[in-house]
């Protein structure tokens, strides 16, 4: 069997699943994997508005990682499924869970050049307006990815 680091996708496991007559419970168990991620991503996005300078930043590049290491494993792991079942339908939903990840990058978030908020209340239309063309009305963003952006 072939497993890999922290037993996050043994791919034997996974072709003997995938194998066995109209099983689907890999599938189910991505999308039951994915639910949890997505729920501590929120629970580490929350983490990360508590912290401040070095803290913040090292807890931003250790969460990048491990989102990445998810992705790529459940990339891998749909990749094996869909080939165990021939690239046929699996029986899933149109939302299935092996679609690529809201987050297409490594999860860091790209730098953007955007003007710091100085307190004075004139100013704060220009930079409220600047911030909602580049950050807010993003919709493949969520609320608090734009909020980690607002703050920093």
């Amino acid at each position: 069997m072939d497993c890999e680091y922290h037993g996050v996708c043994c791919e034997g496991q996974i072709q003997e699943a995938c194998c066995e007559q109209g099983s689907f419970e890999p599938i189910e168990q991505i999308s039951l994997t994915e639910k949890i991620y997505h729920e501590s991503d929120a629970l580490q996005g929350e983490l990360v508005l508590d912290l401040d300078g070095e803290g913040r930043q090292s807890a931003i590049e250790d969460w990048s990682k491990w989102r990445k290491l998810f992705r790529q494993r459940k990339s891998r792991a749909c990749a094996i499924i869909e080939e165990a079942h021939g690239n046929r339908g699996m029986g899933i939903d149109s939302d299935d869970s092996c679609r690529p990840a809201v987050r297409a990058k490594n999860g860091r978030l790209p730098e953007m050049k955007l003007p710091q908020f100085s307190g004075r209340v004139l100013e704060f239309t220009t930079f409220w307006a600047q911030f909602e063309a580049n950050i807010h009305n993003r919709s493949d963003l969520d609320a608090a990815t734009k909020f980690t952006y607002l703050i920093s």
